[in-house]
C-alpha cells in the first residue's frame, strides 16, 4: 500500500489542516513519512490562516522539522531544472510545481486540494501519486489515530473555514 510512502503536501492541503488546528494531529500521525518543499516552507506557508485559532500568527514548521516529523525537501540542480520546465509546461503555481516535480524524481506522492493541479498532475507521464486532504484524514482514520467522526469534524472545519476542498465525505 502507500503507508510508507513520503507524502509531499503543498500550501492548499497545509493549509487545510492549519484551517482545523489539526497539523499537529497529521504530524503525530503520519511522523517521519511527511514532506514539505522548501519554498512552500519559505514563502507560502507564513501565516495561520484565517479561521484558525492562530489566525494571521506567524506559521512555522520548525518544530515539526526539528522533532523530526517533518522532512524539508530542497530541490537537487536536476530537480530545479525540471521544475522550470514543468512549470512553463503546466502554468502551476511554484509549491505545486515543487511538490510535482519532487515527488516524480523521488518516488514519493503529492498531497494537494488545487482542483488545476490534480487535473494536470492526473494527466501526468509518468503518473504521480496523489492524495489531497480528503485522502489523508482517511488514513488518519484507516490508521486509528483519530475516529471518523473526528476526522468528519475536521472536514467541516476546514470547510467553514475557506478551505477549497473535492465535494467528498470521510
Amino acid at each position: 500500500g502507500t503507508s510508507m510512502i513520503k507524502t509531499i503536501l503543498d500550501a492548499t492541503a497545509w493549509l487545510n489542516f492549519a484551517r482545523a488546528d489539526a497539523i499537529d494531529t497529521l504530524m503525530s500521525a503520519i511522523s517521519g513519512r511527511c514532506a514539505v518543499g522548501l519554498l512552500v516552507e519559505r514563502y507560502e506557508m507564513l501565516r495561520w490562516p484565517n479561521g484558525s485559532a492562530r489566525a494571521g500568527q506567524p506559521f512555522s514548521f520548525k518544530p515539526f522539522l526539528d522533532a523530526g516529523d517533518l522532512e524539508l525537501a530542497t530541490m537537487s540542480q536536476a530537480e530545479m531544472a525540471h521544475f522550470h520546465e514543468t512549470k512553463a509546461k503546466y502554468h502551476l503555481g511554484d509549491g505545486e510545481t515543487e511538490a510535482l516535480v519532487i515527488a516524480l524524481s523521488r518516488g514519493w506522492r503529492v498531497a494537494t486540494d488545487d482542483g488545476p493541479a490534480r487535473k494536470r498532475f492526473g494527466a501526468h507521464n509518468p503518473p504521480v501519486v496523489l492524495t489531497g486532504t480528503i485522502g489523508l484524514l482517511r488514513e488518519l482514520v484507516h490508521g486509528a489515530s483519530i475516529t471518523k467522526a473526528e476526522a468528519t469534524t475536521m472536514l467541516a472545519r476546514m470547510r467553514g473555514r475557506g478551505g477549497r476542498l473535492p465535494n467528498e465525505d470521510i
